[in-house]
């Protein structure tokens, strides 16, 4: 006589097995790439068999949800991840990187940076342009070099067409830090020049060097431009940001994007504060994504304790009640930050003061404890479980079923090929005959 004790489907290698930050998704990963499986059946308990998959699915889900808080691995986890909240967020606002101190800061700007920018005289787009024919040819300085703009003008060409074609010569130039665009409206063209970077060192100049284009179209960068008079000249003159940071000394800056403490935080300034009153900012944890990895968590624990209690027999009565106990003492430690603790052990999740808790700086230490007794909690179910599904007349050490299921959660494969090898050997002296498959091992018991 023969019956299927069970089949353990490896999968086809296990070659590239990687490490990762917690030893949950790493066999997480090997469970859903590999299909790996632990199934201890006989003819007749198929229910139960499918039952054990059932609980395995809610196990592992659970676990996963453990993991995006706990895996930090390229900085994947809300628990790592930073947020800078600012009193005046149009004055000063930031970001910062995974696991940047926590600090305050009080930033006050009494200059923002800016390029410059230069606009011609405002003129009648279809008008003649009266400036002759022929080449004339400009100076731009810019960035410590000078360099030639030359224009060939045609003496049918109205003032639109004079201006889009000094735009598109100085648009023509390579790297010259100054770009040109002709702007239009109700008739009238007027050529504005800006300097492609930001800070003091972006200023330019341009100046006729044959001809006199530049001073016939207003395009003199040493005048003050009046834009409603329609007059050219130098709009915004290129400037440095200034601010200060805590009441400390005055620094510069050419850009208006800022890093501090070794690149941890960036800073944007979006306009100058008042005197006396700075933008307060704070770097602390994204209150939001923690509350809402652990609401997610804490679902698929409920998930998990809602199947075993509508399933009574997949674990022991016992340990049932250690799982309600483990929920409402988990609560009682979590109040604090907005998690609590309901009847039979389940937990509730308050968000909005789980958010808040977290952003003030809150510990996060009973949320850690939280996760981290995912992994332990799989394990004895799924240890209570199979003792369960193997069937107790068929007197087959389930000691070594249960090792064999259990090779799938050791990180290392030297471990699971060791375990699987003394596994097998405690399976033959029982008289279980083993025979490889290509998706894995069938246990055959003689009698």
């Amino acid at each position: 006589m023969s019956f299927t004790l069970g089949v353990l489907r490896i999968g086809a290698s296990y070659s590239g097995v990687q490490k990762s930050a917690s030893v949950a998704s790493a066999v997480n990963a090997r469970l859903a790439d590999q299909q790996a499986e632990a199934i201890v059946s006989r003819p007749g308990s198929g229910q139960r068999a499918e039952e054990f998959q059932q609980l395995l699915a809610k196990t592992t889900a659970y676990e996963q949800r453990a993991a995006e808080l706990l895996t930090v691995q390229g900085g994947d986890s809300p628990l790592a991840s930073r947020r800078v909240e600012s009193s005046n967020g149009q004055a000063v606002n930031g970001s910062a990187v995974d696991f940047a101190q926590q600090r305050h800061l009080a930033v006050s700007v009494s200059q923002t940076a800016a390029g410059q920018q230069t606009i011609s005289d405002r003129l009648n787009t279809d008008a003649a342009h009266g400036l002759g024919s022929g080449t004339q040819t400009l100076r731009l300085s810019a960035q410590g070099r000078d360099v030639t703009v030359a224009v060939d003008l045609d003496a049918a060409a109205d003032n639109g067409e004079v201006l889009g074609a000094l735009a598109q010569a100085i648009n023509g130039l390579s790297s010259s830090g100054v770009s040109a665009e002709v702007v239009q409206q109700d008739g009238e063209s007027t050529l504005r020049l800006s300097s492609t970077a930001t800070g003091a060192a972006a200023a330019f100049s341009l100046g006729d060097q044959s001809g006199s284009l530049a001073a016939d179209l207003g395009l003199d960068t040493d005048t003050v431009a009046d834009a409603e008079a329609g007059s050219g000249g130098t709009l915004v003159a290129a400037r440095d940001a200034h601010f200060s940071i805590d009441a400390g000394p005055a620094q510069s800056s050419a850009s208006n994007t800022i890093s501090l403490f070794d690149r941890q935080v960036s800073l944007t300034l979006g306009e100058t504060t008042a005197a006396d009153e700075p933008a307060f900012l704070s770097v602390g944890r994204d209150g939001a994504a923690v509350a809402e990895a652990v609401d997610r968590f804490v679902s698929a624990r409920e998930d998990l304790l809602s199947y075993l209690g509508q399933h009574p027999g997949a674990i022991s009565a016992a340990h049932q009640s250690e799982l309600r106990l483990a929920g409402s003492a988990l609560g009682s430690s979590l109040t604090s930050v907005g998690v609590s603790a309901g009847d039979g052990g389940s937990l509730s999740v308050d968000r909005d003061a789980l958010a808040a808790a977290v952003g003030r700086g809150g510990s996060i230490d009973a949320i850690v404890g939280l996760a981290r007794s995912a992994e332990r909690e799989k394990r004895a179910i799924l240890d209570d479980a199979s003792r369960a599904v193997t069937h107790p007349r068929d007197a087959v050490d389930g000691g070594a079923v249960r090792a064999l299921q259990g090779a799938f959660q050791r990180e290392q494969l030297g471990q699971l090929v060791d375990i699987e090898r003394k596994s097998l050997i405690r399976l033959s002296q029982h008289g279980v005959r083993v025979h490889t498959r290509p998706r894995g091992l069938l246990l055959d018991r003689r009698g």
